[in-house]
């Protein structure tokens, strides 16, 4: 069964520009990793520079092999400093309902 995964970030505003370019390659590269079936990204209309990510990966170690990879690399050395504060992660299984 697949998991169902929010993420939520939150970018300073003098690096909004180099984040949404950085976005597109990030989803890129987890949308062609083992175990990633969708990734659709939001920005919150209210608050510009708040972003929500709906991921659906085949279960949750796929996804968090991936976010151990983007963390040994450059990609997160770039992110962490743009970040006003960490990521919200929540994962939610389906229900039949």
């Amino acid at each position: 069964m697949s998991i169902t995964i929010l993420v939520e970030i939150t970018i300073k505003p003098e690096h909004y520009y180099d984040y949404r370019k950085f976005m597109k390659r990030g989803t890129e590269i987890a949308r062609s990793s083992e175990g990633c079936r969708l990734i659709e990204g939001f920005e919150n209309e209210d608050a510009p520079g708040s972003f929500m990510f709906r991921e659906i990966w085949s279960d949750r170690a796929s996804h968090e092999e991936f976010v151990a990879s983007m963390q040994e690399s450059d990609a997160m050395k770039t992110l962490g400093p743009w970040m006003a504060g960490p990521p919200v992660v929540r994962y939610f299984n389906g229900l039949d309902v």
